[in-house]
């Protein structure tokens, strides 16, 4: 069963937080949704991440 969960989890490296587990994976897919570039998700991400410390 943990195999199965982990392989569909949302997870992103360090954070632990899931207000802000939360945010990337919306800021994720309305990036992917609307075919914004790495650097286009990278830069709005960032300062969403810095908001919250």
């Amino acid at each position: 069963m943990a195999d199965e969960a982990h392989a569909r989890a949302f997870t992103v490296a360090g954070i632990l937080k899931l207000d802000v587990l939360t945010d990337m994976k919306t800021a994720l897919a309305d990036s992917l949704r609307h075919g914004k570039t790495l650097t286009q998700f990278q830069d709005e991400v960032l300062p969403l991440l810095q908001r919250k410390g």
